[in-house]
């Protein structure tokens, strides 16, 4: 057989891998969410589900595996860096991270707008965002590492589909066990989807304030979130356990895939009920792993998005 077909064989196995990641995982995104429906099927868990999720998710990871997208050896960012940069990676993840917590803060005061109120959720997170936003994009073009490249986005959109079976089976396993421990979960896990899902929330007189809130959910949080924990902690990290001659090793990039996730996952809690920790972390490895595969934030920004953009639609519409 020649190369030729042997490539052709194999993009055919990943997009039919693919296919079924999403098939079977995107009506299990709910469950990272703690639905209703998804208490339910905790409570009484359907063996041919579970195995479909643990098959789509075994799959799924065996593609990439076989793809060579889980090694990160020969990722773009190979290179040497200086000493100093990991620290300035790190101080403007620090600034950025303040900034993204005082700037929506701020807006809320000016503006005068009850944060209780949708309306004040969506003055407060749309004006954070877009001067965190604003501020962050600066900063990571100033350190001359923004880069946007199509094909990066076209690699986040296919790693979106292959990483969506274990986000949803580490949902499904600690909703799973939540409720096992006497846990009542709630309908919707996620704060500020609970806003987005009140009934009516997004027609009348409150529709502009629910869309501004949609747009920061799925536009503002993953541009800036990303360029904190991919883009300066994670790198940061990566460059302080590099070797002596200051490249990356693959150790110190797993490590710093780790760390990242756990720091991402836990700055959610309070934002999120606790079992939807888990498949926050999950996710997160995801989006650590295109970053080192791609060496740009592009692919776990259009991940984050559409993670964000389908937990959306399923917490509103599912």
């Amino acid at each position: 057989m020649g190369r030729a077909s042997v490539a052709k064989g194999r993009r055919a196995l990943v997009s039919v891998g693919g296919f079924v990641g999403v098939t079977v995982a995107a009506p299990g995104v709910a469950l990272a969410q703690g639905s209703e429906a998804a208490s339910e099927a905790a409570r009484s868990p359907a063996p041919v589900l579970i195995l479909a999720w643990a098959g789509a998710t075994v799959l799924s990871l065996g593609l990439l595996a076989w793809r060579g997208k889980l090694g990160l050896r020969g990722s773009p960012e190979t290179k040497s860096h200086p000493p100093h940069t990991g620290l300035t990676l790190l101080l403007c993840g620090m600034a950025l991270w303040l900034t993204q917590m005082v700037a929506g803060t701020l807006v809320l005061v000016v503006s005068g707008a009850d944060a209780s109120t949708l309306r004040g959720l969506a003055i407060g997170s749309a004006g954070g965002y877009v001067i965190s936003g604003s501020i962050a994009i600066g900063v990571w073009a100033t350190l001359g590492r923004w880069k946007v490249r199509a094909r990066d986005a076209l690699k986040g959109l296919g790693l979106f589909c292959a990483w969506l079976p274990p986000t949803t089976l580490a949902g499904f396993v600690a909703l799973s066990v939540a409720i096992w421990l006497g846990q009542e979960p709630q309908s919707i896990a996620h704060t500020t989807l609970r806003e987005l899902a009140a009934p009516g929330a997004w027609r009348g007189s409150e529709a502009l304030w629910w869309w501004l809130v949609v747009l920061s959910v799925t536009i503002g949080a993953p541009l800036v979130e990303e360029i904190i924990y991919r883009g300066c902690l994670q790198t940061a990290l990566r460059d302080a356990l590099s070797d002596h001659t200051g490249a990356p090793t693959m150790r110190g990039r797993w490590i710093a895939i780790v760390l990242t996730s756990a720091l991402f996952a836990g700055m959610h809690l309070g934002a999120v009920d606790p079992h939807a920790l888990a498949a926050l972390f999950v996710l997160s490895v995801g989006f650590g792993i295109a970053r080192e595969r791609t060496g740009s934030v592009v692919a776990p920004i259009v991940m984050h998005a559409l993670f964000n953009g389908v937990n959306v639609v399923v917490g509103v519409w599912g």
